[in-house]
């Protein structure tokens, strides 16, 4: 029997793939792009993370914020247990990389592209910032995918 409490755990963990899953990917692309030296490709993979973010990205954490509040309050859970606040934290942590790291460095990445074009030595240091940025959402979520899946006790 499908129960709402089942659609929003589906909505949840659906979010939490999409959204870990989508910047692991965009972080594992433009690694091997800056990497491999093809400078063109990393920079338009810039390009791509941030359509991705607002099509795919942004969505995916919605649903699944929107989903885990309706699903502490469906389920009774409370808001006091360790995993809703680590979860909680974790999505405050993230939002906080994502609004003071990885996204103002790639919109000041594309106008220093449109300035002063992709040789720029300023280039090679957002890039680099926005893949520690990736990195850093990376191991929060994956950390809060952990809690989540475990539910310790502290």
């Amino acid at each position: 029997m499908i129960t709402l409490y089942g659609v929003l755990l589906f909505l949840h963990i659906l979010g939490a793939g999409v959204w870990l899953g989508g910047e692991a990917m965009m972080f594992g692309l433009r690694a091997l792009a800056l990497r491999g030296g093809d400078r063109s490709r990393a920079v338009a993979l810039v390009r791509d993370m941030d359509r991705l973010n607002v099509l795919l990205i942004l969505p995916a954490s919605a649903v699944l914020l929107g989903a885990g509040l309706w699903l502490v309050i469906e389920g009774h859970w409370g808001f006091d247990r360790f995993f809703i606040i680590f979860g909680l934290a974790g999505f405050a942590a993230s939002s906080i990389v994502g609004g003071v790291v990885t996204t103002p460095s790639g919109k000041t990445l594309q106008k220093t592209l449109e300035l002063r074009g992709a040789d720029s030595p300023e280039v090679d240091s957002l890039m680099r910032r926005i893949q520690i940025g990736l990195l850093v959402d990376v191991l929060i979520l994956t950390a809060i995918i952990f809690v989540m899946a475990t539910k310790p006790t502290v």
